[in-house]
């Protein structure tokens, strides 16, 4: 593969995965991927971060201000929930959660479970057992305010519940049984983390790159390593799958890197 196989296809853009794919656990920059970037932007493709992270866990943080000469400045943000402007500091939520249906089951567990509740994409703690467990599964040290009031929470685009020991089922049986939101399990700590329905990864950047009129998926080839890359990867006219990737995801794209992604990038 290379740039006029790349152009061949009609691709002007690429997508990339933050965790696991260009970046490692404790933030570092995988070898050659920000040369790799240079280079696509220098052969006139549109470089893309599409992640799972929120905007706290995207602020502040040194290998952003490393990917921003080489990157287009509007991030996807919360598995596709989230526009998120580099430059203005502005951002764009496509889908929320019903704010009656949350109060109503925060009332109803808040004795039962710890929760974070992110409103408009920041994350606001009930108390300091859930700001250390969350702290923990995301493995931050960034500042995350209390909240007094869930009442005053507005635009609420994800929580996380963790339920005290024996009472799983209950909460699964309240939270699993309607169309409100999504439901994943993190067994890391015993959480759910909830998201609004009708959101992913490659219904966020097609939705930005129609804003922007810079094309749809058809153009794009998208990087991934996770379970919430698979539709991006899918749907994109070329999905990369890279090293020590989830089987799952391998097998529904269309090429799985046998080297680390920036060697691949600065083989191109």
């Amino acid at each position: 593969m290379n740039y006029d196989g790349i152009k061949r296809l009609g691709i002007k853009n690429a997508a990339f995965d933050l965790d696991g794919t260009i970046i490692t656990d404790n933030n570092r920059v995988i070898d050659g991927v920000l040369r790799g970037l240079e280079s696509l932007k220098k052969n006139g493709i549109t470089n893309f971060i599409v992640t799972g992270r929120g905007i706290n866990l995207i602020k502040r943080q040194s290998f952003i201000r490393k990917f921003e000469p080489f990157i287009f400045p509007k991030l996807i943000l919360n598995d596709g929930n989230i526009i998120y402007s580099l430059n203005s500091n502005k951002l764009y939520i496509l889908n929320t959660i019903n704010k009656n249906y949350v109060i109503g089951l925060y009332n109803y567990f808040k004795n039962k479970a710890d929760f974070i509740i992110e409103s408009r994409g920041i994350p606001f703690a009930q108390n300091r057992k859930s700001l250390m467990k969350y702290k923990m599964i995301y493995n931050i040290q960034t500042k995350i305010a209390l909240f007094s009031n869930i009442t005053e929470l507005e635009n609420i685009t994800k929580i996380y519940i963790f339920p005290q020991k024996g009472i799983n089922r209950v909460i699964e049986d309240n939270m699993l049984n309607n169309n409100l939101f999504i439901v994943n399990k993190i067994s890391f700590l015993n959480c759910y983390e909830i998201k609004p329905p009708f959101i992913s990864k490659d219904i966020g950047l097609e939705h930005l790159l129609r804003i922007c009129a810079m094309g749809n998926l058809n153009n794009v080839v998208s990087f991934g390593d996770g379970m919430n890359d698979k539709t991006l990867l899918n749907k994109s006219k070329l999905g990369i799958a890279v090293m020590n990737c989830e089987h799952s995801v391998s097998e529904i794209c269309d090429v799985k890197l046998s080297v680390e992604i920036g060697e691949f990038l600065l083989s191109l």
